[in-house]
């Protein structure tokens, strides 16, 4: 066997006739005469020693060794496929990853539906996605460790980064139905939510150090992250602020309520939501797609 020799033409003629169950619809799909398209079949068995159709019936029916052999032929035939897409992408100058820093108040479902879109257009770009609070993407963005950042709440935009504003996300105070704050539909003050524990999720970026958003109590829980807040509020721990999303979810499912706070809006909390890139750095094709696109949001 002259494994060298090896053809994914005649793999691929192999795949087809496997697939449309005769060697006249092979042909057709492939654009080829039957007679080349068996030819093909012929050399191919020939060349790795195994018969891979059974022919005495009116229609070729794969042998177990040719059933055997079809899936090695049709992962070759990917991975050849994805190699000559990632060339063609090079020699086009796009990326081979983009990095996105994405604050985890931008709504989940606006995200998702962007990156189906990316998927599709962009098949051999691959994503590096995170979750980062407040002033995190920013920071991440100004190192050079991801090309696109989406800040919530943090409101600027410092000198060597551009962007653009995006709709703002409204935050609602939340409380687990249980909790003693719940059972009341007076108006909650200041003074009163200073005596209950707020759960904040924390800053990690330098450009905020001693800078709190949104902290009104003085007993405070801080996590790392979205969930982790959630899970902490939803059982009981304390009260803060969820996107208003998330919020509803919650709520429509009888697990938090909204508080009623006087010195917050019935509406919630409209927060500044920015996207943001480094002045200086040229953009690839698929990171500016993903900039239009983004840039093309409306509402949530």
């Amino acid at each position: 066997m002259n494994i060298e020799r090896l053809s994914l033409d005649r793999l691929r003629v192999f795949s087809v006739v496997a697939r449309t169950g005769t060697f006249s619809a092979g042909a057709v799909e492939l654009g080829r005469a039957q007679s080349a398209v068996s030819y093909a079949i012929s050399e191919l068995e020939s060349q790795l020693g195994i018969e891979l159709f059974d022919r005495s019936a009116k229609r070729p029916k794969l042998t177990v060794a040719g059933d055997t052999v079809l899936r090695d032929a049709i992962a070759i035939l990917e991975r050849a496929d994805s190699l000559l897409a990632r060339a063609r992408a090079i020699s086009q100058g796009l990326e081979n990853v983009v990095g996105l820093s994405v604050d985890p108040v931008f709504p989940t479902h606006v995200l998702v539906e962007i990156l189906h879109d990316f998927e599709a257009a962009f098949p051999t770009v691959a994503v590096l996605l995170s979750n980062d609070a407040l002033s995190m993407p920013v920071e991440l963005v100004l190192k050079g460790d991801c090309a696109i950042g989406i800040t919530c709440t943090y409101p600027h935009v410092p000198a060597g980064l551009t962007g653009f504003s995006l709709p703002p996300v409204t935050l609602v105070p939340v409380v687990a139905a249980t909790h003693e704050m719940a059972q009341t539909l007076a108006p909650v003050d200041d003074a009163d939510l200073r005596d209950h524990r707020q759960i904040v999720v924390i800053d990690r970026g330098p450009l905020t150090t001693g800078v709190d958003f949104g902290v009104v109590s003085s007993r405070i829980w801080r996590v790392s992250e979205m969930g982790a807040k959630l899970t902490l509020i939803r059982n009981g721990f304390g009260w803060g602020f969820l996107p208003e999303a998330i919020a509803r979810q919650e709520v429509d499912a009888g697990r938090l309520v909204i508080l009623n706070l006087v010195s917050h809006p019935d509406t919630g909390d409209a927060m500044p939501v920015n996207c943001v890139v480094r002045a200086d750095a040229p953009l690839g094709p698929a990171t500016q797609w993903l900039l239009d696109r983004l840039r093309a949001v409306r509402f949530y």
